[in-house]
């Protein structure tokens, strides 16, 4: 949970928990293209 949702917080602890929330979102977008394979040419 990042932003106004986990509450009040300083500086500080607002930039380490947007790092957080950022990591996490591009762990999820790297599992979703590694899920899906690239397409092949099969006509070449």
């Amino acid at each position: 949970m990042a932003g106004t949702a986990s509450g009040p917080m300083d500086i500080p602890d607002s930039i380490l928990s947007a790092g957080a929330a950022a990591a996490n979102a591009a762990k999820h977008i790297k599992k979703m293209f590694a899920a899906k394979p690239e397409p092949t040419n099969t006509y070449s």
